[in-house]
């Protein structure tokens, strides 16, 4: 949320590309939710660890409204 714009790198089957920081994060969400249900054949015993990911990401994605450094310096200067 907070570098929405930005461009990351990614390692894709064409080399090494930029793409925009969402397309990025939503490539990883969707990896982590199949490879959580075991869609790809992962085996057994790894799904507590891909729900822990997610869970963490959608903790940071409601509580950076409450702990955003950028909003919080713009109120005090």
């Amino acid at each position: 949320m907070m570098f929405a714009k930005k461009r990351v790198k990614l390692l894709a089957f064409q080399g090494i590309i930029e793409v925009p920081s969402w397309v990025a994060l939503g490539f990883w969400i969707v990896l982590q939710i199949v490879l959580g249900l075991g869609l790809l054949g992962a085996g057994t015993g790894g799904g507590v660890a891909y729900a822990a990911h997610i869970g963490g990401f959608l903790a940071g994605l409601i509580l950076i409204k409450f702990f955003d450094p950028l909003k919080r310096n713009q109120l005090e200067g």
